[in-house]
């Protein structure tokens, strides 16, 4: 005869039985004792204030709510950046604190994820530490950036597709597709794992559908696909929303129009399909195999392939998913020319970190202590990597971009135009000078000029604007002397 559980001490301040609360915390309190290292891990290499390139332009859009960053446009992005402006403190330090939150949020996803999937105690603990580690995720989860809040869009879908698969419900499946079609709002890779999110929902979301006609078969999966476009539809508040002009701006009127060609545009692709190339296959997969390497280690990519070899025989479902998720991701991406290609391949990175899981899984299988060893060896091995590219991804002190900011603004006198024409290291720097602007933090009677051209500049001097660049060799250059002026450079009639 079973013992009764005792009753509860009269310290408790709960009624909740002692049983139920210890197997809440024998539930959850792995996965938020996950969440609260990486908390305290983020918080504390968390950038103070403005950063570099699109983070800068994120930091902007999300102050003023009135700038469209640029291509996809990343439309919820912005409205989340909004809400954390309020908090106190400038609007960058906000957005980065948003990185943050999500990027805990995708280590406690990660555990949840791991559960679901079947892994034991020991072989669970290993995806969100590897993930929550690797130089790819901790680097963008302290500055304002889209990576972390996408990938947080990506494993909230996938955890919702299996309460789809183990409850044969439906209803949860059309949830996680409404899910990643909000996602698509935050960062479009989401939609590159999209055949192994089909995968879980073909197999497991209509097992009672089965024999039904195919009449049946075709709504419900037309209501999937109706689900995921109508997250999609958050990107109608680019061109509807409080949005009314474009990154970069530009000495035109941005109207209602020219915003709703742009956008219709930019959830193509925009001017970033020019990035991708024909690449040599040979040489490009040995870039993206030292990608994955840098994340997870050699001993992690190993244990990714022994964990696909034994989810193959027990989780085969789970490992097709998993292995179409990562080859389209990496498939979409395999012809783009980026100098940072790594957070592309993030949605990939985190089929990988599972697949290690299954590995771990396949140890403890053989003997419980063997699974615990495997996974202590790796957890070791990733925290002593970690603690190794701690001065490097640690940016609590890097005040560079803030400083060069305010020392460019004091430079520019009111009325001044400053040009760009589109060269990458203008943008790095115009980014920072534009979240300025937006969030009133200086250079408030600035005229921002994208893509100027030779016939803008004369014609501005003809006017007699101050006229001014970012570098001192703009790509049109030649027709005028330029001369430095602080960090920004004057432009004057040669």
């Amino acid at each position: 005869m079973p013992l009764s559980p005792p009753p509860p001490s009269e310290s408790q301040d709960s009624d909740v039985p002692e049983s139920e609360a210890s197997g809440w915390v024998r539930r959850w309190g792995p996965s938020l004792a996950l969440g609260l290292a990486a908390a305290a891990l983020y918080g504390a290499t968390l950038c103070p204030t403005v950063s570099w390139y699109d983070s800068a332009e994120f930091s902007a859009s999300a102050a003023s709510l009135r700038v469209v960053p640029h291509p996809p446009g990343y439309p919820l992005y912005t409205l989340l950046g909004h809400v954390f402006t309020w908090l106190p403190g400038e609007a960058a330090w906000g957005l980065n604190v948003m990185s943050a939150v999500f990027g805990v949020l995708v280590v406690v996803l990660m555990h949840r994820v791991s559960l679901r999937m079947g892994l034991g105690a020991a072989a669970s603990l290993v995806p969100p530490v590897l993930v929550g580690l690797a130089p790819s995720v901790w680097g963008n989860a302290v500055v304002a950036e889209v990576y972390t809040p996408g990938l947080a869009f990506l494993l909230g879908a996938l955890l919702l597709c299996l309460h789809a698969r183990v409850r044969a419900d439906p209803r949860i499946a059309w949830a996680a597709a409404w899910v990643a079609g909000l996602g698509l709002g935050v960062h479009m890779s989401i939609a590159t794992w999209g055949l192994g999110f089909a995968a879980l929902v073909v197999h497991g979301a209509w097992p009672k559908l089965r024999e039904q006609p195919r009449a049946t078969l075709l709504r419900w999966g037309l209501a999937t696909a109706c689900a995921v476009l109508v997250g999609a539809l958050v990107f109608l508040l680019i061109p509807f929303g409080p949005f009314d002009a474009v990154a970069p701006l530009g000495p035109w009127e941005d109207t209602f129009q020219r915003i709703w060609a742009r956008t219709i545009t930019d959830v193509q692709g925009g001017v970033f399909k020019r990035y991708f190339k024909p690449m040599p296959p040979g040489e490009r997969l040995a870039q993206i195999g030292a990608i994955f390497s840098s994340n997870l280690g050699p001993l992690g990519l190993l244990g990714a392939a022994a964990g696909l070899a034994w989810a193959w025989w027990h989780q085969r479902v789970l490992a097709v998913a998993l292995v179409l998720g990562a080859v389209g991701n990496v498939a979409f991406f395999f012809r783009y020319d980026v100098p940072d290609l790594d957070v592309f391949l993030l949605p990939a990175l985190i089929s990988l970190a599972l697949l290690v899981g299954f590995g771990v899984e396949a140890a403890a299988r053989l003997k419980p202590v063997a699974g615990w060893i495997v996974a202590g060896v790796l957890l070791c091995v990733t925290a002593g990597e970690g603690w190794s590219a701690y001065d490097k991804l640690d940016r609590s002190t890097d005040r560079t971009a803030r400083e060069y900011g305010e020392d460019a603004c004091a430079a520019l006198p009111e009325g001044a135009v400053l040009v760009m024409t589109s060269r990458p290291d203008e943008w790095r720097l115009y980014g920072v000078l534009l979240y300025m602007h937006e969030a009133q933090e200086g250079c408030a009677g600035v005229e921002f000029w994208g893509r100027t051209s030779v016939q803008m500049v004369e014609r501005a001097l003809r006017d007699r604007r101050a006229v001014y660049s970012f570098v001192e060799d703009p790509r049109f250059g030649w027709p005028f002397s330029i001369e430095p002026a602080g960090p920004v450079f004057r432009i004057t009639p040669s």
